[in-house]
């Protein structure tokens, strides 16, 4: 069973972290206490989080980060924390007061209100691991031992200046900070509380390894959204890097990538460290690298248009059908859906969906004679008929339905 070095209640990783996510309440203080939770493993069709790696990489933090105001202890206690570094609010002053809700500000207007479920928020804090409140224990192998898992926190975060996400005007420039540092480990023995020893898992362990000695962010750090009618380009895109830390050892260039695309920035930066150390027959990284000046990268990234691209109007199609009127009688006809574009009139290759009510749908060609069989229905019902219907897409157009003029 390896039994990995001891470690205090945090792990220092690095200052001035910035997430965007959305926070939850906590459950006996709501928004009102020291702490809550902001989610940052959300991914959707037009959205994907810049900062999931700040928690996904540790399991005890099931895609949130905890965040948490109170100073003393996480910014000038050494037997809590393997680094020390000043907090810019006082002890004293740093910690909400338990009552006073958190509130949010709009940085467009600088209108405050207070924070709520929903909101998506941007705010910073230092980040670290957290070891005296491990979750999801559970009983090992190889032992067997009791270990349960750590999570991340903002300990302490700016509560003072949480912003709602806003999307700034088509001239504005969007901001976005990615931070990345290494190692992280997962797990810890809490049969040695308060001192606690990290786990190691032996290799071939099911659940993993336990630790990550390389830790990836992957960002798109888009520029700010443009009116209808004007297409995004890469050429028109600006943007700005600004390094704020690395303690890699490398050149900036070897730690990330940075990929200019039509409409923003691809950003993956990847921090490794070496394996220096042995935990019984595993070989591992030292967790103190962060707090000891490396393994680290920060960089602030702005993007602009350098103009707005030009309009251009968008494609519409023209639809005709010959012969119109369309018999419905279903008897065999031969039918043509001539598609040509509204601005030069020139063909347009498309596929054509017809369907009788009630029946699996047929694709052609445009502007290419098929045969079908259209047959309009009927609901007793309502005494009333259905007719065939369709439809014509081609790239780059929107899809546009088919000016079928049906006789019996």
């Amino acid at each position: 069973m390896p039994r990995g070095p001891k470690v205090k209640k945090w792990i220092y990783l690095l200052d001035n972290v910035e997430a965007i996510g959305y926070p939850y309440p906590d459950p006996e203080y709501g928004f009102s206490g020291d702490s809550f939770q902001l989610w940052v493993n959300y991914a959707s069709q037009n959205s994907t989080s810049n900062y999931r790696h700040l928690a996904v990489y540790l399991r005890g933090s099931h895609g949130y980060i905890q965040c948490e105001t109170y100073v003393d202890g996480p910014t000038n206690n050494r037997a809590m924390i393997n680094r020390v570094e000043p907090w810019p609010i006082p002890p004293h002053q740093g910690q909400k007061p338990i009552g006073e809700p958190f509130s949010v500000v709009d940085p467009n207007t600088g209108i405050r209100r207070n924070l709520r479920t929903g909101d998506k928020v941007r705010l910073k804090g230092r980040w670290v691991v957290e070891h005296h409140h491990w979750r999801d224990e559970y009983f090992t192998a190889d032992g067997p031992a009791f270990v349960g898992y750590n999570f991340v926190e903002f300990h302490p975060f700016d509560w003072h200046n949480i912003e709602l996400v806003v999307a700034p005007p088509p001239t504005g420039t969007w901001v976005e900070t990615v931070s990345v540092a290494a190692p992280l480990f997962e797990t810890v023995m809490p049969d040695t509380y308060p001192e606690l020893q990290l786990y190691i898992a032996p290799d071939g362990d099911p659940r993993g390894k336990q630790f990550h000695d390389t830790v990836k962010a992957n960002a798109f750090i888009p520029a700010p959204t443009l009116p209808a009618g004007h297409p995004p380009r890469a050429d028109l895109v600006r943007c700005d890097e600004r390094v704020i830390v690395n303690t890699t050892g490398l050149p900036k260039e070897q730690v990330r990538d940075l990929r200019v695309v039509d409409d923003g920035i691809h950003v993956r930066a990847t921090v490794s460290v070496p394996l220096t150390q042995w935990a019984g027959t595993v070989k591992i990284p030292d967790f103190n690298e962060p707090a000891c000046g490396s393994g680290a990268f920060q960089a602030r990234y702005s993007v602009w248009w350098h103009e707005i691209p030009p309009y251009v109007p968008p494609k519409v199609l023209r639809l005709s059908v010959d012969p119109t009127p369309t018999p419905s009688n279903n008897r065999p006809v031969t039918v043509t859906v001539r598609a040509i574009d509204a601005q030069s009139g020139a063909l347009v290759n498309g596929t054509v969906t017809v369907r009788n009510p009630g029946q699996p749908s047929a694709t052609f060609a445009t502007n290419t004679p098929f045969d079908f069989r259209f047959r309009r229905g009927y609901d007793p019902e309502t005494d009333t008929f259905t007719y065939p219907y369709g439809s014509v897409k081609a790239p780059g157009y929107p899809a546009r339905s088919i000016p079928f003029d049906f006789r019996p």
